[in-house]
């Protein structure tokens, strides 16, 4: 929940966004508003976490939709507007949504950080940790401290921000080839090398899949590249960043060891890299909407 201008109260609830005045709502229990896919731009009935900013926006995050700045309309509709991975958000799951002194709003997804600049119509985004748990927020888990700096929850601890030290290139949708011609006859680009830049990818996953202390540093210096040039090719290639592609790798094997049913879910974890069992449960449950456990039991 979140309180905005005047008083109004903000709800995120699985049935859609819940907007109501204390005081009306005490007088006449059916002053509220119930904003859904139905009667509103928002998508999707999952709603995870919702923010008030100063500026009379509610921002409101979703669990596969991005985030979606919403104002009321005096006439008591929705006026929506929606920011996913194609506008610079790290990724489609919102955490939470808390908002800089400079009236910034930062985002925490599931997998990395993202801020928009007050005036700004895109977001860019932070990975922070070497760490898969260090890039993985918690829900409704960030607060902005009495000196500024801002406060997330990860499942590897406690992220620190101090807003006016952190500088990111502003967003810009990579150039997309749909056509090439040349001495005016159409070409079929060519394959070879990102195909063989995957192979090499998916070698190296294989090798270290069990290795819990394997970083996306360490992988991209086998692959002969710097981090951030490592982070941009993969992306390019597999739509993924370089721990999103490790982290799918490893469920999918874990997925694939439970179904085999010789091992226990702690073994299948450990086996795949994962040393926090509860992390483990939570990204399972994520990928493949049930529990490990539940999956083993009712896929065998």
């Amino acid at each position: 929940m979140s309180v905005g201008p005047a008083g109004r109260v903000w709800a995120a609830t699985e049935a859609g966004l819940l907007t109501f005045d204390p005081d009306s709502l005490w007088a006449v229990p059916t002053a509220y508003e119930l904003y859904t896919s139905r009667n509103s731009g928002l998508c999707g009935s999952e709603l995870n976490t919702v923010f008030a900013d100063s500026r009379g926006f509610v921002w409101v995050g979703t669990l596969g939709h991005g985030v979606f700045r919403c104002r009321r309309l005096s006439g008591g509709g929705l006026e929506v507007e929606r920011y996913d991975v194609g506008r610079g958000l790290a990724a489609n799951e919102m955490q939470a949504v808390v908002e800089d002194r400079d009236g910034g709003i930062w985002v925490a997804t599931q997998y990395g950080l993202s801020r928009m600049e007050s005036g700004a119509d895109a977001f860019s985004s932070f990975f922070l940790s070497s760490t898969l748990q260090g890039d993985m927020y918690s829900a409704n888990a960030a607060v902005r401290a009495k000196d500024g700096s801002l406060l997330f929850g990860t499942s590897d601890g406690l992220a620190v921000i101090g807003p006016s030290g952190m500088d990111a290139e502003r967003f810009s949708p990579p150039p997309c080839f749909t056509e090439f011609y040349a001495g005016g006859r159409p070409l079929v680009l060519e394959e070879a090398e990102a195909d063989a830049f995957k192979a090499r990818m998916e070698s190296i996953v294989a090798e270290h899949l069990g290795d819990a202390a394997f970083t996306a540093e360490s992988w991209a210096e086998q692959m002969g590249l710097r981090r951030t040039a490592f982070y941009r090719r993969t992306k390019d290639v597999t739509g993924m960043t370089p721990n999103e592609f490790l982290r799918t790798a490893r469920l999918k094997r874990a997925a694939e060891l439970l179904l085999e049913g010789c091992l226990s879910v702690s073994e299948v974890a450990y086996r795949v890299g994962f040393d926090d069992l509860s992390y483990f449960s939570k990204s399972f449950k994520a990928y493949f909407g049930m529990s490990p456990s539940v999956f083993q039991k009712e896929k065998r």
